[in-house]
Formats: structure tokens, C-alpha cells, sequence
């Protein structure tokens, strides 16, 4: 028998609501106590196929585990909470990220995006400059 699925649990956990933070722990708290339970039954003598079954018998069913740890509020993301409050803050809060973004991508680049805005502008004194030239020996010439 293969191990539990431990990310189809926080999938779930996510999609009912819970919030990302609480739902990876808990995941991570049962992964680990699987392999410890797991590990334990090897340890004790028992075959390894047979100690997979036995932990995963002794963990429960992943679906009653869900059921239980979504039905409880405190472990509910705010927007899931109050969602009223969620529905009108969260547009506005990504219409207010979505410029900021950008600039705040750009941060991490600043030398190079003031190398390559002096390289731009120098090329464009360069190329002005050439066709000044150019212009002057057309009108001159």
C-alpha cells in the first residue's frame, strides 16, 4: 500500500478554506508522524509493506482527517472567515498591486536598469547626433 497522499490533503485543506500556513503544517505534522509510525513498526520487527498498511491504518482515512481540521474556524484563512470584508478588499487590494508590481521587481535591478538606461540614452545623444550631421551636410552641401 503506498503512502497517504499528503499533498492531495492540503489541496483539499486549501480549497476548503483553510489557511495555506495551517494547512502545509498540518500536512507536514502528519507526513512526519506516518514515517514515524512507519518507522516504528519496522523497527519492532515487522515487514515494511506490512508496517505501511498498519500506519496508515493507524493515521485514519485522509478524508475524515480533512472533514475534522476544515470544520474548525480558527484554522479558516480571514477571507474565508469574513467573506463580505473579503470580497470588497481583496479587489482592491491586487487593482492597488498590480502598478506597484513592477516597480517593485525593478528594486533588485536597479544598477542594471540605470546601466541600460545610460547606455539607451547615450545612444540616442549618438544616433541624434548623426543625423544632425547628416542633416547639416544635406542643407549645407
Amino acid at each position: 500500500m503506498p503512502e497517504p497522499d499528503f499533498d492531495r490533503l492540503c489541496d483539499r485543506l486549501l480549497d476548503e478554506g483553510v489557511a495555506p500556513r495551517h494547512a502545509r503544517r498540518t500536512t507536514q505534522e502528519l507526513r512526519e508522524h506516518y514515517a514515524d509510525l512507519r518507522a516504528e513498526l519496522i523497527a519492532d520487527g515487522m515487514a515494511a509493506a506490512l508496517a505501511e498498511r498498519t500506519a496508515s491504518r493507524q493515521l485514519g482515512p485522509l478524508d475524515d482527517l480533512a472533514r475534522v481540521i476544515s470544520a474548525r474556524p480558527e484554522l479558516r484563512s480571514w477571507a474565508y472567515r469574513y467573506p463580505r470584508i473579503g470580497r470588497v478588499v481583496l479587489p482592491i487590494a491586487w487593482a492597488a498591486a498590480l502598478p506597484v508590481t513592477p516597480l517593485l521587481a525593478g528594486i533588485g535591478y536597479a544598477p542594471a536598469i540605470v546601466r541600460w538606461g545610460a547606455i539607451v540614452s547615450l545612444s540616442a545623444v549618438i544616433t541624434a547626433g548623426m543625423f544632425l550631421a547628416i542633416q547639416l551636410s544635406i542643407t549645407l552641401g
